[in-house]
Parts: C-alpha cells; structure tokens; sequence
C-alpha cells in the first residue's frame, strides 16, 4: 500500500532538480517465491535499458544521473538487492547475493524492453552485477563499473589484493568509469587483468578531478558538481563505447 504514496513524493521530489519532470515508478518483480523491488524510470522514447546496481551506501541517490539518462532515452531500473536478499548495507553483502535471481531479474527486464540491455555497477554494486553475469550473459549487451570495488575483502596499501570469484567470469564487454582521486586507482591493472580472465573486453576511462561516488556525495567540490551535471553524457559515451566492444 505504501508504494504509489512512494512513487508521488519521488515525482515530487526530482520534479524540483534541474533535470526537471519525470515519472518514477515504484514497482516490483515476482520471480518464483521472491519479490524484488525496483524503482523504474521509464524513458518516453526508449532505445536502451540499464540496470543499475547500487553501492552499499547511498540508497538511490544517484535518481537525478538515473533522472536525465531517462530523459535522453534510456530506461532505469534500480533493483533493491539489499531488499530482496534480507541483507545489510554492509561492504560485504553484495558478494553473498544469488547470482541466479539476479540473472532472472535481467531475463526479466529483457522480456519487457527492447533493443540493447545494460548495467552499471556502482562501487560495490559491481560485485552484485558480477554474480548475475557469471550465471548467464547472453542478454547483457555490457557491463559499466563505476568505481568498481571488487575485491575479496578491503584492500589497504601497497598489499596484494584478491577479488571476489565472479570478476575472473565475466565474459561481456566492459567500460570502467574511474574517479581518478579514488584510492582505487592503485589497483586499476589488476581489477582489469582479473575482467579478462574468462575473456571479457575491458575498457577503462579516468574522470579527472572527482572523488569516490561523487555523482552521490553531499560534500561536491566545483569539479564534482560540474560532473555530476553532465555525468549522465559520460555513461551514454561508455554505452557508445561497449556498443563497438561487443562487435568485436
């Protein structure tokens, strides 16, 4: 009962930013006995599909960015994986997340969208979107990694880092968006070497003068709230970019 209240106040909300007018829906997929949640931006002329996969922190505030790709023609969903799998918004739940619900979620998407399907993790979302690829990418047109946090546990300096198991099967294309004042950077060539292993195309892109999540953050320098603004661009280019990946 609570969902239309939900979707109205976030009409109302992204109704003042500067992105302007846009419907948001509050919705939820059934698939077998479990219920996802999932917030839809719904494109008016819709040519593409993303699925985002959100940090562990941060709930939906990246709804302006998800706002304006909607506006320009590509349709959001924004599951709640944290929702759906009783898990805490902890670093390490998103690794504990069925891949295979996952994968039927985007099966899902897929029956009801056409043209091309794609999706972005974001931080430790990533680790979720990995878990869903591993199962099955045979309707996932890409993968954009925002920030990727992939590893196994929290790396700390000048060590060697693992990674989560789904990073080394990923077999789609992928673009990583990378904040270059992020202390991941460091780890930059092994998160790459690690998507290829089972034969995934990496493609990464440094965004200069921006933080970790900055497209969420509350304390935005200048450079990041001139970023934020025009984010949306920079992910329609890393689409523009796995588009040519996935015909090789």
């Amino acid at each position: 009962m609570m969902r239309p209240f939900i979707t109205l106040m976030l009409l109302l909300l992204l109704s003042s930013q500067s992105y302007g007018q846009q419907i948001v829906i509050d919705d939820s997929a059934q698939i077998d006995d479990t219920e996802i949640p999932f917030l839809l931006y719904p494109s008016k002329s819709p040519k593409k599909t993303i699925i985002w996969f959100e940090p562990h922190y941060g709930e939906f505030s990246s709804q302006p960015v998800a706002t304006a790709l909607a506006q320009h023609g590509i349709t959001v969903y924004q599951p709640n994986w944290f929702e759906t799998f009783f898990l805490p918004r902890s670093y390490s739940s998103p690794a504990e997340m069925d891949g295979k619900l996952i994968s039927a979620f985007i099966h899902y998407v897929k029956q009801k969208e056409a043209g091309p399907v794609y999706l972005i993790g974001a931080g430790r979302g990533t680790v979720a979107a990995l878990n869903g690829i591993a199962v099955d990418s045979s309707y996932i047109n890409g993968l954009i990694a925002l920030n990727p946090s992939i590893y196994l546990r929290q790396p700390q300096p000048m060590q060697p880092v693992e990674f989560v198991p789904a990073a080394a099967e990923c077999s789609t294309p992928v673009v990583i968006l990378q904040p270059n004042q992020s202390t991941r950077i460091w780890w930059m060539d092994e998160v790459e070497n690690t998507l290829r292993i089972s034969g995934a195309t990496v493609h990464s892109r440094l965004i200069p003068d921006v933080r970790d999540g900055f497209w969420q953050r509350p304390d935005l320098t200048e450079s990041e709230i001139s970023r934020k603004r025009r984010f949306h661009l920079d992910i329609m280019a890393a689409i523009d970019i796995l588009e040519t990946l996935d015909e090789k």
